[in-house]
Formats: C-alpha cells, structure tokens, sequence
C-alpha cells in the first residue's frame, strides 16, 4: 500500500498499517474511483461491485480519477443504510502522470477531461500571457494539503482555441484517440465512388 499527504481541507490517510488494520477489520472498502465530474460526482467501485458515491472536495480527498483506493462509508443522520455514500481515506495505487488539454480561466487550468480536477499554474507563469490558448500539461504527483487543486507542469502550449488544428488535438486528446488512419488502413479504405451492393 502506498500514502501521500494531507490537505487542510480534507482529512488526513491513514497509515499504511492503520489501513491494513481497517480493512481487515471491515471499516473500509478496497475500490477504484471514477471520478464523473470533479468535484460533484463520483463513485468508488469496489472489489465485489458495490458502488459508493463520492461527493465533495473533502470525500474525494485528492484522488485522482481511477486510482484504487480505501473508502469508508459515511453515517447518515438519520442513520439510514450509509453503505451508498463515503469518503476516500486512503490512495492504494494512484495513477500515472496524465497528460490534459486545457484552457486558462482565472488563475488555474481548467481540463477538457471533466474527470479531472482544475490545475494550478506554476507559481512563475502569468495566466494573462495563456489566456486564449489551448495548453497541453501534465499533472503532478503530489497534491498539497493546503490546496483545493494540485499543480501542473505545462508541456506545450498549442496556440489559439479558435484554430482548426488545435480543435482536432483537443477532441483526439480528451477522447483518447491515437493517430485517425494510417497508412496501411487508409489503403484498405474503399474509393470514394465505392457504394453499397443491392445484393
């Protein structure tokens, strides 16, 4: 198991044996997260297929879309079936560096990738000086306690967003299209007088 660090907004992880002790003891569920839209919707699917909603910065806990998790149900008020709801305590196995386009809006980067929460800008970049462009960056591994967002590194900015080529990037990037055809299956691809035999 692996820990990170702690946001003043959230709760702290629980230790590596702390987790161990929890989930052994059945308090919380081993899971991996899909984060639908950060922050207001998302779902730990656990191990035996039990969904449990996350909602909010502070249930979320800095997790990254798709990193396996421990999630601990959260007691209602009316102490009602809770097992539907929790919040995240603990990263299992985060997710690889992701790369994202975005857009400048305020201060921070905001992803296409609605799974994805808003990026910092490095404290040395004026957002004036990207506002209008399409920028791919990278997000960082840590995410500071005393941060809603984490940082980026910026990887490249790709120009205007009114510009064709960078529309097409953007659609390849937030889909995760590769390259459209290459050579072999554009020369497998029928002419363009080609139609659709009667029989």
């Amino acid at each position: 198991l692996m820990a990170t660090g702690a946001d003043e907004s959230c709760a702290d992880y629980l230790s590596d044996s702390a987790a161990q002790e929890a989930l052994l003891r059945g308090e919380v569920k081993k899971g991996t997260l899909y984060s639908l839209r950060f922050p207001s919707s998302g779902v730990v699917v656990t191990e035996n297929g039990e969904e449990i909603q996350i909602s909010g910065f502070a249930h979320f806990n800095r997790a990254y879309h798709l990193d396996v998790v421990l999630v601990r149900p959260c007691q209602s008020d009316d102490h009602s079936d809770s097992s539907r709801s929790g919040e995240i305590v603990f990263i299992v196995r985060k997710q690889p560096t992701k790369k994202l386009l975005g857009t400048v809006q305020g201060k921070n980067i905001t992803p296409l990738n609605t799974h994805y929460p808003r990026l910092r800008l490095p404290n040395n970049i004026d957002p004036k000086d990207l506002r209008d462009k399409m920028l791919l960056v990278s997000t960082e591994e840590s995410w500071s306690k005393r941060s809603l967002y984490p940082y980026c590194r910026i990887i490249q900015e790709l120009g205007p967003l009114d510009d064709f080529e960078r529309q097409y990037t953007a659609i390849k990037h937030k889909y995760e299209i590769e390259e459209a055809f290459d050579a072999q299956q554009l020369w497998q691809t029928p002419s363009p007088n080609w139609k659709i035999p009667q029989d």
